[in-house]
């Protein structure tokens, strides 16, 4: 099988919604990483566009100001994009592949890795490892073929790769980020290396 790249994203939010961080990671099919960007500084709203953009704001910074650039940015197109984030799922025209939010359940396991089960148009359960529980893939759109062929290309990744452990590794990045930001200090000048 040629090397496939994973590409994982991530936004946050602060709790007051006063600032956003995104990030993604790319990683080969045995979960190294290939790329990383996020954005700096942390993007803040202004009180006009709060009040322009109103309860819209949320899904435009975390799909249009986030997401979009930071997966135009990628220089090796992955294969699939994963995130823990339902707002950003729309965006696999700028991704060029399918866009997919990945959870793992305390379902009970499936009968056989690589079996599915629909929970609704956009949603499946997908078994990878024996005896764990499966995970859960949502979609952006009612596509039935698009959840097939994912869960294929994730079932064949999993002999390789833990799918859902690079998303933490984002998470944490992103973590890193969002403090050495807030304390004034650049992402390279808080690193302990």
């Amino acid at each position: 099988m040629p090397r496939q790249a994973i590409a994982y994203l991530i936004t946050r939010c602060s709790e007051d919604r006063d600032s956003y961080l995104g990030a993604v990671l790319t990683t080969d099919d045995k979960s190294l990483p290939i790329e990383f960007f996020h954005t700096s500084p942390p993007v803040r709203p202004t009180r006009l566009q709060r009040v322009l953009y109103g309860g819209a704001l949320d899904a435009y910074i975390r799909r249009d100001v986030i997401g979009s650039p930071l997966l135009k940015a990628l220089k090796e197109r992955p294969a699939l994009v994963i995130s823990s984030d339902d707002l950003v799922l729309d965006l696999d025209g700028e991704a060029g592949c399918p866009v997919v939010r990945v959870q793992q359940t305390n379902s009970e396991p499936l009968a056989h890795v690589g079996d599915t089960q629909e929970l609704s148009p956009t949603q499946r359960l997908v078994q990878l490892r024996p005896k764990s529980g499966p995970i859960r893939v949502t979609g952006p759109r009612d596509d039935p073929a698009l959840l097939s062929r994912v869960g294929e290309l994730l079932a064949q990744l999993t002999e390789t790769m833990d799918i859902l452990e690079p998303l933490d590794r984002v998470a944490q990045a992103v973590e890193l980020i969002w403090e050495a930001e807030m304390n004034g200090k650049g992402v390279a000048e808080s690193s302990t290396t």
